[in-house]
């Protein structure tokens, strides 16, 4: 079922639409759905205007800048666990080829 009158055009998602796709995914998974397959779902349920688009509130001034920190937050965050997840796995490195060395020497 098409939506009337309405052709799709790249980039005209809103935000609303967004989540609205966003929701309709991860309820599909938590159903037991593949990721892959779940997101398909999502996007045709959309194309076919089976979604209703969700509310999105609009963020201005105080709460604009409150929810960039912490978004920006999260991004530090996220690269600080990636730099000790790396150093981990170099140190591992480090300890196997240490045991390689010991156990050549014998």
């Amino acid at each position: 079922m098409p939506r009337e009158g309405k052709q799709f055009i790249s980039g005209s998602r809103t935000p609303q639409d967004n989540k609205a796709i966003r929701e309709k995914a991860q309820e599909m998974m938590g159903n037991g759905y593949p990721p892959e397959q779940a997101i398909a779902i999502a996007f045709r349920m959309f194309g076919d205007g089976e979604l209703s688009p969700s509310v999105v509130p609009v963020l201005t001034g105080e709460e604009e800048s409150y929810n960039n920190s912490l978004r920006q937050q999260r991004i530090t965050s996220q690269n600080s666990f990636e730099q000790a997840r790396r150093a981990a796995v170099e140190r591992y490195k480090r300890l196997i080829k240490i045991k390689r060395i010991r156990d050549n020497r014998k």
